[in-house]
């Protein structure tokens, strides 16, 4: 379903200005609604379709006018307006009292990064950080985490302060069977 606002803005003499009603299904000033926005930054950043493509998706195929300025613009205005509840995903990771952490290689821009995630049983951050090291883990723990913090054997997991500290099993089973292997090619 798509739904056309056609805005009429008239002048009030009143108070001298121009005035028009506020559209609630889009964001101030945006020629495109919530809808689409939100399914442009879910292509984009959550299913890494590139910009280019989107561009053409919306101007050819769906005929609706966008422009890759435009689409970065309204990314950045979404992310001001959501980086509030980012932030607060942060602290209650930090309040829970047990948490999964990990780390994969990540690229930006055909840059090495690494997508850090932080996870409970009811929220996940993530964060992308040039780093690998426990310089980036410092930008996530901001306090000392009371928790359990449960990862693989990565060393720069031993930096964070925490309550306790649980090796993830499967990383433990899977070094216990290497050792194992190791043990009996030794035998022979």
């Amino acid at each position: 379903m798509v739904t056309e606002h056609v805005i009429h803005r008239d002048w009030c003499p009143q108070c001298g200005k121009h005035v028009e009603p506020k559209v609630t299904d889009a964001m101030p000033g945006s020629q495109i609604g919530n809808r689409v926005l939100v399914l442009t930054a879910w292509l984009h950043y959550g299913l890494g379709t590139t910009i280019s493509q989107i561009v053409e998706t919306f101007n050819y195929h769906l005929q609706m006018k966008v422009t890759p300025g435009g689409m970065v613009q309204i990314w950045h205005r979404l992310a001001e307006l959501l980086y509030a509840w980012y932030q607060k995903i942060q602290q209650e990771a930090l309040k829970s009292a047990v948490l999964h952490a990990d780390e994969t290689g990540w690229r930006v821009n055909g840059k090495p990064h690494w997508l850090w995630c932080f996870s409970t049983q009811d929220l996940t951050y993530y964060m992308i950080d040039r780093s690998r090291g426990s310089p980036a883990l410092m930008k996530f723990f901001t306090e000392a985490f009371s928790g359990t913090l449960v990862s693989d054997f990565w060393g720069a997991y031993n930096a964070v302060q925490c309550g306790s500290r649980q090796m993830c099993l499967v990383h433990l089973l899977r070094d216990l069977e290497y050792v194992e292997q190791y043990r009996s090619v030794d035998k022979h």
